[in-house]
């Protein structure tokens, strides 16, 4: 196996690498949900918000304690619930590592952000004696905690929205480790549809992505990575003792869908392909398929 190949299944092991990340766009939806994580949160779990006490808000940990001690608890616990319900809390992670739930060692990437949805909740302070009998009740107070009819929220942004296929491939790659709802964040509102179909919340980002050098630069970027991994496609396919019919239309395949990106970088991707095709002698030159898009 070639070096090349080695690195190509190194990095399938290792996890899903967001090419994304070094953007200073990307940077700045993050940060747009990160100051924005309860309206996230609100988007993905609005019936726990503006509702009122519910039963499973309050602590009952301690049904052992003395029936004095109790009721002090209850009374108290129903003068809180007296007031309206607060609203739910946030707490919010930065490029959180995804681990496959089956093998903890085998890394799937990482989430953008991960959002923790605290609900607040009526707790109460209890005290012991020394054999841990008798439990005194100290008071009550209403904390926000983490809980488990409200998950985390995984949260993947993008600023050049990719296609569908390439998405979920994404997202279900981290659903491997992470059991809470999928959020995408990306001003292009395309895809909406088709993600809550597949059980992905959509939110749009407000702020309009303005082309930058960095962008043009970044995708000639993503345009390489493609190549390569069309490349190194056909050599494992060459490896495998595929047949020069299903190489072909493997690269023919490929071929097409580059071409579709690749905008003012037309004639660069062209030479590409054409040196790819010719290094992986899939045909006569003259029989290069040719970009008919001119």
């Amino acid at each position: 196996m070639s070096a090349r190949m080695r690195g190509e299944v190194q990095s399938q092991q290792q996890g899903y690498w967001d090419d994304e990340v070094t953007l200073a766009s990307h940077d700045r939806i993050c940060a747009w949900a990160y100051d924005n994580s309860l309206q996230i949160a609100k988007a993905v779990y609005p019936y726990q918000f503006g509702r009122a006490w519910h039963d499973e808000d309050v602590d009952r940990s301690h049904a052992w304690a003395l029936e004095r001690e109790r009721e002090r608890y209850k009374f108290d616990s129903q003068r809180l619930r007296v007031q309206p319900r607060p609203s739910p809390r946030t707490r919010v992670h930065w490029e959180v590592p995804l681990f496959a739930s089956d093998d903890r060692k085998r890394q799937l990437g990482f989430a953008d952000l991960v959002i923790k949805v605290l609900l607040p909740r009526i707790r109460a302070e209890w005290a012991s004696d020394s054999h841990g009998r008798n439990d005194s009740y100290m008071g009550c107070e209403v904390t926000w905690e983490s809980e488990v009819w409200a998950p985390s929220i995984l949260v993947e942004a993008k600023a050049d929205l990719p296609t569908m296929g390439e998405l979920m491939r994404q997202l279900n790659h981290y659903r491997q480790g992470f059991d809470g709802m999928c959020v995408v964040v990306a001003a292009d509102d395309s895809l909406s549809s088709l993600l809550s179909s597949q059980g992905v919340q959509f939110v749009r980002y407000p702020g309009r992505m303005i082309p930058t050098l960095g962008a043009v630069v970044t995708n000639k970027a993503k345009i390489d990575a493609h190549l390569a991994a069309l490349d190194s496609e056909l050599v494992m396919m060459r490896a495998q003792h595929r047949s020069p019919q299903q190489m072909l239309a493997r690269f023919n395949t490929m071929a097409v869908r580059i071409r579709a990106e690749a905008g003012t970088h037309r004639d660069y991707v062209s030479s590409r392909l054409l040196a790819i095709y010719t290094a992986n002698r899939l045909g006569p030159t003259e029989s290069h398929p040719h970009d008919d898009t001119h």
